[in-house]
């Protein structure tokens, strides 16, 4: 068949300015995001603008990196790639079918790497819209029953809401890799029959609430373990869900969320708006420890953005609102002082105060729980990734020690990243004692 030079794709390219072997790069980053392993380089781009069509699932990774680079959406067409070479649930439908729906869709093809969902910009922007459905709307779906006349019962609806805390422990101490398939299982082949099912509502309601709290978490796990197109349609769902049951604290921290996903991507200003619509969406009814993780989110989004004021004024009514807080910890959104330290260090980074930045990261190490190995360890990679940027490289291969010993049983891609640079890192001082304990000791975590 005669293949045409792609002009479409030569145009973007341009724009963005990057050179071919940028644009693969960026390719590879987005499949990385979706747990893919790809090494496209920059003979792959010259075969796609000579008119190759790229194997699913390039095309979308492909218009993602673009859409990324340029800031704005790119379509499929507008790169002049062929739609019919995407899988469905890189299309828009799976926005459209109901929550129940799509989490049986995501549970079935969640692990398919032929069906990787890089992040979508539109969804980002789509949720900062005037969203709210009406009180008791529900999904849009005329219930059905689980079996021929089946309705749900109490006792069923509080076993699903033991799950909440159940899943939730297992991440905090295991990392999201070790249960977010169990939870995408359970989601889909108890969660969205349940969803279906007949019942008064006040429990139809209970059911929703519940299987927006299991939903969130769900994304917080794929967030965990690298899976971001996974994790930020979770997260869409579960902010469909809590909109059903009329729940604001719930949409706030669907919002927060994707916010701190949008972060993490280094989309400084989407994750701004995400997290001011957090606190917006929360409208007072929100309990002053998720306020306080609402304001902690906003204030490292403002920071990240460059408003260093807002970001200071956020952190101040962070602690306001935690100060007021009750000594508890909720199973799904958990925030405390360590959490609050954490983003204060993160905010003093964006801002360059390193002093402020060291001191709060090693603040919120003292006060963080044993029961959160995964976050400690993070934390520790945060702290010793400055340490060695502001030239204390025994300081820092010292932190990473601790990052070694906090890290063991978690089963994190983010942990995974943190060791992948470690080793980056200390294999310059190949030879000083220290680096090479540290570099003997990933080799046997990995070959144990």
């Amino acid at each position: 068949m005669d293949r045409h030079p792609n002009h479409f794709l030569r145009r973007l390219l341009a724009e963005t300015g990057w050179t071919g072997d940028r644009l693969a790069r960026a390719v590879n980053q987005v499949g990385t995001e979706c747990g893919l392993s790809l090494n496209y380089q920059r003979w792959s781009v010259s075969q796609w603008l000579a008119g190759t069509q790229p194997r699913p699932p390039a095309p979308a990774l492909l218009v993602e990196a673009l859409s990324r680079g340029l800031g704005r959406t790119v379509s499929l067409a507008e790169a002049g790639l062929d739609d019919r070479t995407v899988s469905p649930l890189l299309s828009p439908t799976d926005r459209q079918e109901g929550p129940e729906g799509r989490l049986v869709s995501l549970a079935r093809y969640g692990g398919d790497p032929e069906l990787a969902l890089p992040c979508d910009l539109s969804v980002w922007t789509a949720v900062l819209g005037d969203r709210r459905r009406a009180p008791g709307a529900g999904s849009g779906t005329e219930p059905t029953p689980l079996r021929a006349g089946e309705r749900l019962s109490p006792p069923r609806v509080e076993a699903s809401g033991a799950m909440v805390q159940v899943f939730s422990a297992a991440d905090h101490v295991h990392g999201g890799g070790q249960a977010r398939t169990a939870l995408a299982v359970y989601l889909a082949e108890t969660t969205a029959p349940m969803l279906r099912a007949p019942g008064p509502p006040w429990l139809r309601r209970r059911v929703l609430l519940t299987a927006a709290q299991l939903t969130y978490l769900c994304g917080f796990m794929h967030f965990d373990d690298d899976l971001q197109g996974l994790a930020q349609r979770y997260y869409l769902t579960s902010l469909e869900l809590a909109e059903a049951a009329d729940d604001p604290v719930g949409q706030s921290l669907a919002l927060r969320g994707l916010s701190v996903q949008a972060h993490a991507l280094h989309r400084p200003g989407r994750a701004r708006d995400l997290a001011r619509a957090a606190v917006e969406r929360s409208s007072g009814q929100a309990a002053p420890t998720l306020r306080a993780s609402l304001l902690g989110q906003l204030a490292v989004a403002e920071a990240a953005g460059g408003n260093h004021s807002a970001a200071a004024d956020a952190l101040h009514r962070a602690e306001q609102a935690l100060a007021a807080a009750p000594d508890e910890c909720s199973a799904v959104g958990a925030y405390h002082l360590a959490s609050l330290d954490h983003q204060r260090g993160v905010t003093a980074v964006h801002a360059e105060d390193w002093p402020t930045a060291v001191a709060a990261l090693r603040g919120s190490l003292r006060r963080r729980p044993p029961t959160e190995p995964r976050s400690r360890a993070l934390v520790q990679a945060r702290l010793a990734r400055l340490q060695y940027r502001l030239g204390h490289a025994e300081a820092a291969m010292a932190t990473w020690e601790e990052f070694l010993d906090s890290s063991g049983r978690v089963l994190s891609r983010r942990v995974e990243r943190e060791t992948e640079e470690l080793v980056r890192v200390v294999r310059r001082h190949r030879g000083r004692p220290l680096a090479d304990r540290l570099l003997q000791r990933v080799d046997r975590r990995r070959t144990g």
